[in-house]
């Protein structure tokens, strides 16, 4: 790669490669000091690799959470079967993606405007001999080169910015042409972007580049100014491009922190395949969430994928295009943990096998040292389910006008009989006291994971620990892992609880146990010895967890009407700035006319 390099005029400049002749400078910034962060982190890490703690250490915002997570490898790991070198990767960013790759064994040629970010790239990937880093714009880049494999993730939506047109061609198609023309026949162009009608943005998240809500659902994009695409349109550029054999997946939050990926194929699959649970579960995770939605997504993804419409309204899409045909795949969806020790990081495959769904689990980063562990993670397969998850139905209690205590009691009890019925079938008595003891394999298994369809079954029992556990313990957990997730909740009855320790409490109560107070606190405590596990991160307590207010839900009946009064505000603000303004000018006018008088007169 370095000798084709060289015989296209770039050359070596210290650590990254560069044009013999000096460019324009490339406009693209995240903030001086933002980037200028990430380059002195990448050059003090002693480990730079994708499950790097120092790296991970270093997260403190969303410009490093998004350089810096490896959750952000998620995207291709779906796709991984279908990489081939040698890679092209156009707009390689800080390097996220470009590590990934490069550990993934493949020859790669990391493509960079920025300089400074072209050198945190050459940092991050410096023991990793296959990974060569050129710092030069896609519109000047020109090497006698084809690549089986060529990416923008996260680039096409800026080509009207940094790209340009030319004759014949909008600045998007050209820079599908130029991309296109770095490939070998049958190779593949991957894209990854936001769509413009992704459900979150219908809900009222502002639009990625420019921070408003509603710009591009509204269509208010500008020939020079970032842009995105919905799926229909998207297909029908890239076909334009030479690229007419298509596949898409569809990652949830959205491309950039992937936690679940669903392969296009899923969707038409005559197969059990409702994931709604999973993308509810991934689309909560998504850091970039405002505090007014018009809607909550999770609750609406039920609805969406009943209709058929989970690729049309997903957030972002990542899509594979070739000028030859991309073979099926049989892996319906990948499912990601993140924010763990990297030796509990798993993906889990739902794999079709004939007329099944067969659920696999891997480790990300298998460990040899887990004997040492109390706490273990089950990575054993299993076949999906269909069915309800018992959690969601706790979380549409809590969205019911006048609901109570006594209505999460009976939410529990529910859950209760399912795990007497599960610990019978273990040959294992029912619990009735809190203090009794059941196994410790059955740590995870709390609403969550009860799925409620033709039969109740938990799933995904994938913690466990070497020792027994306290029945109310367990309890705490299934209470606790609602409700501290609850962002908003309708009114309840007067008598209940605003206050989530209280409303433990009362729970308990309801459900005939006798609890002290220092016994929810001790099983809080125990909780975060468990997260503490898991995370890293030696979790302290935090005396405001407990006596933390239920967040009430907006009224959003008359969203638009607020959306107006925040315009008109806006405008009125507008308004009495520009009436400052030529208040300012008059008295600037007349200290002017003084001045100038005070000195002629002198």
């Amino acid at each position: 790669m370095q000798d084709l390099l060289q015989a296209s005029g770039y050359r070596k400049n210290g650590k990254i490669w560069t044009y013999q002749d000096a460019r324009g400078a490339f406009r693209y910034n995240d903030g001086d000091a933002s980037e200028t962060r990430i380059l002195n982190i990448m050059q003090s890490a002693t480990d730079t690799s994708l499950f790097s703690k120092e790296l991970a250490g270093a997260i403190s915002d969303w410009p490093s959470n998004y350089h810096l997570s490896p959750i952000r490898a998620n995207l291709f790991r779906p796709i991984k079967h279908m990489l081939r070198g040698p890679i092209l990767e156009i707009g390689a960013g800080c390097g996220a993606i470009t590590r990934f790759l490069g550990e993934e064994g493949h020859t790669v040629l990391a493509l960079e405007g920025s300089a400074r970010r072209a050198n945190t790239i050459a940092e991050r990937c410096r023991d990793l001999p296959n990974v060569t880093v050129l710092a030069e714009p896609l519109q000047h880049f020109e090497v006698q080169q084809k690549f089986a494999t060529v990416t923008l993730i996260g680039v096409l939506e800026y080509a009207r910015v940094f790209f340009g047109a030319e004759a014949g061609q909008d600045a998007i198609d050209h820079m599908l042409a130029k991309a296109r023309s770095f490939l070998e026949p049958g190779g593949q162009l991957i894209i990854a972007i936001e769509n413009q009608i992704g459900l979150k943005y219908l809900a009222g998240f502002p639009e990625d580049h420019l921070s408003r809500p509603m710009v591009g659902v509204e269509d208010q994009y500008t020939q020079t100014g970032p842009v995105t695409f919905g799926k229909r349109e998207l297909s029908h550029r890239v076909k334009a491009a030479g690229l007419p054999h298509q596949k898409y997946w569809f990652p949830f939050p959205d491309y950039k922190l992937p936690r679940f990926v669903l392969n296009d194929e899923a969707l038409d699959a005559d197969l059990p395949t409702d994931f709604s649970s999973l993308i509810r579960s991934a689309v909560n995770t998504d850091p970039q969430r405002p505090s007014l939605l018009a809607f909550e997504q999770d609750l609406a993804w039920d609805v969406i994928a009943r209709n058929g419409l989970q690729g049309d309204l997903a957030n972002s899409f990542l899509l594979v295009s070739s000028d030859q045909a991309i073979p099926a795949h049989d892996v319906m969806a990948t499912h990601f943990t993140g924010g763990r020790e990297a030796h509990y990081q798993k993906l889990v495959r739902f794999v079709r096998k004939g007329n099944e769904l067969v659920v696999e689990r891997e480790a990300l980063k298998p460990s040899e040292d887990d004997a040492g562990r109390p706490l273990k993670i089950n990575l054993e397969n299993e076949s999906f389910e269909n069915g309800l998850l018992w959690r969601d139905i706790g979380k549409r209690c809590l969205l019911q006008d006048a609901w109570s205590a006594a209505h999460l009691a009976n939410w529990i009890g529910v859950w209760r009989e399912a795990l007497a019925q599960h610990l019978a079938g273990m040959g294992h008595p029912a619990p009735s006291a809190l203090t009794d003891m059941i196994p410790g394999s059955l740590l995870d298994a709390i609403p969550r994971n009860l799925i409620v369809g033709e039969q109740q079954r938990f799933i995904d029992l994938e913690w466990s620990y070497d020792q027994p556990i306290e029945f109310g313990y367990l309890i705490f957990r299934a209470l606790w892992d609602l409700l501290s997730d609850m962002r908003g909740v309708a009114p309840p009855t007067s008598d209940t609880k605003d206050k989530i320790g209280d409303l433990i409490f009362q729970t308990f109560e309801h459900l005939g146990y006798d609890v002290a107070a220092q016994t929810i606190i001790d099983y809080y405590v125990a909780d975060l010895r468990f997260h503490s596990s898991v995370t890293g991160i030696n979790l302290q307590p935090n005396a405001s967890a407990l006596v933390a207010p239920l967040g009430r839900r907006i009224n959003f009946a008359n969203i638009r009407d607020l959306v107006s009064q925040s315009r008109k505000l806006t405008e009125q603000n507008q308004a009495l700035m520009q009436e400052l303004e030529a208040e300012r000018r008059k008295v600037r006018e007349m200290l002017d006319a003084v001045n100038g008088y005070s000195l002629r007169t002198a």
